[in-house]
């Protein structure tokens, strides 16, 4: 993996974005309505570091980058929503928020009639991450004290393998890396992003990172009539990715580039 410098956006993207705790006005808003109350509310799930978290009292990464983009396009200022795996649907249906960042891997739509995704906005998925020696596939993992992030997939592609007595299922992906680093694991299976940051926090770990074992891609969640709204992120993600501006934004806050390879 090639080295990479910390490089954070300028507060000044930053600028009319606000983080709202209550809850938004009752009624759903298609995009012209959108527009006309001049505020764009986008719901987060929890805080990613070099993808969205509070920085120096504003948000910063890659997401707060996009929808900079995205919001500028549609001349309005953006309100950051917390919400939650439980309550986002009832959120997006209310307009307590217009769109939701998802953030996880293991969040889906089957359970949440009328709602919908956009193009995705990055890829990730899940690597293998190690010490010293790299563990490149799934071969390497046999003999091994494996330490696996929460997720049915992970856990799922582990039982594939009958790998799944050699695993222990942490609490979150920071405490999964932990395990190298204490050296209570041989290996890790987390999310590329998680192994990404664990390169930044742990310089001198030698942690080495295997190519994704299967990709995830992220795509906004929007009501499923909102397609103007729908159109309009598509659109301006595809511009973002046809003029080179989406590889600047993503080399700012990770070492390789998060686009998906559809574009």
């Amino acid at each position: 993996m090639r080295a990479s410098t910390r490089v954070h956006r300028p507060l000044a993207l930053l600028c009319g974005l606000t983080l709202l705790g209550a809850a938004g006005t009752a009624g759903a808003r298609d995009l012209p309505e959108i527009v006309r109350n001049g505020t764009l509310r986008v719901g987060i799930l929890r805080d990613t570091p070099r993808l969205n978290a509070v920085r120096g009292g504003g948000r910063t990464g890659l997401e707060v980058d996009l929808i900079g983009r995205f919001a500028r396009k549609l001349g309005v200022k953006v309100a950051w929503v917390r919400t939650s795996p439980a309550t986002f649907g009832q959120d997006l249906r209310s307009s307590r928020i217009d769109l939701l960042l998802p953030q996880n891997e293991t969040l889906t739509l089957g359970a949440e009639a009328g709602l919908t995704s956009t193009n995705p906005y990055y890829c990730s998925g899940a690597v293998i991450l190690s010490r010293g020696a790299a563990v490149r596939n799934s071969t390497g993992l046999l003999g091994k004290r494996i330490a696996v992030q929460p997720g049915k997939a992970y856990f799922d592609y582990l039982k594939r393998l009958a790998l799944d007595k050699s695993s222990n299922v942490q609490q979150d992906a920071a405490s999964t890396v932990l395990t190298l680093i204490y050296k209570t694991a041989d290996v890790a299976i987390v999310d590329k992003l998680a192994a990404l940051e664990a390169t930044f926090v742990y310089p001198k770990a030698g942690l080495k990172m295997s190519y994704p074992l299967w990709d995830t891609r992220f795509g906004a969640v929007v009501r499923l009539e909102d397609g103007g709204l729908r159109k309009a992120f598509n659109k301006t993600l595809q511009t973002l990715v046809e003029s080179g501006a989406y590889d600047k934004l993503s080399g700012a806050y990770f070492p390789q580039n998060v686009r998906c390879s559809t574009y």
